[in-house]
């Protein structure tokens, strides 16, 4: 997709043909490589993939802040727009894989069987879409583990107030009075 952004041409890697010639003698001829490679064009649902790789780095910048931060917020948010970026990826692969089969059954003027179709689709995004599983089951485990953190903390706190109340006098914390109630001393 870069490519098309850039304006590089794009290589056919099963052509054979290497994209860096070998030094030889200036003078020889170049020799005949055949037509040059034809750039694809750029379709409408190149724009789709424009907007999931771009939320995707958005996605990316915001679990590196989460994982610095550690905050429940950030967390949670990292999880669901992981969730969100990993199935509009996943859909749109799957969509990609089922229009390219489509298209090579009509070159190929063959019969398309909706359920070989399908599957063949879902085949293609297998792979990535464990990958996408694995990501989001992580996100998960750190947003839950980021929660039990602050809960924790809320109690300890909670608790360590709720003993500092009955214990501790109006006299403010640090005074010298406060030094001598604590002795039982008295003024």
């Amino acid at each position: 997709l870069m490519t098309l952004f850039v304006g590089i041409e794009a290589e056919d890697p099963y052509s054979g043909q290497s994209a860096e010639a070998p030094p030889g003698n200036p003078t020889d001829q170049p020799a005949d490589t055949g037509p040059p490679p034809q750039m694809r064009v750029w379709q409408n649902s190149d724009y789709f993939d424009t907007a999931i790789s771009a939320f995707g780095l958005y996605v990316s910048l915001l679990g590196i802040k989460a994982t610095t931060e550690n905050t429940r917020q950030l967390a949670v948010k990292y999880f669901v727009c992981l969730v969100i970026v990993g199935v509009a990826s996943n859909c749109y692969y799957y969509y990609l894989n089922v229009t390219a089969e489509e298209r090579l059954a009509s070159e190929g003027n063959k019969a398309v069987n909706p359920a070989s179709l399908y599957t063949d689709a879902f085949m293609g995004i297998l792979l990535p879409m464990v990958v996408w599983l694995l990501c989001i089951i992580r996100a998960y485990e750190f947003q839950r583990l980021i929660r039990e953190a602050e809960n924790e903390a809320e109690e300890r706190v909670n608790a360590q107030n709720s003993t500092n109340d009955e214990s501790t006098t109006s006299v403010p914390y640090g005074t010298a009075e406060s030094l001598q109630v604590e002795r039982g001393e008295s003024t």
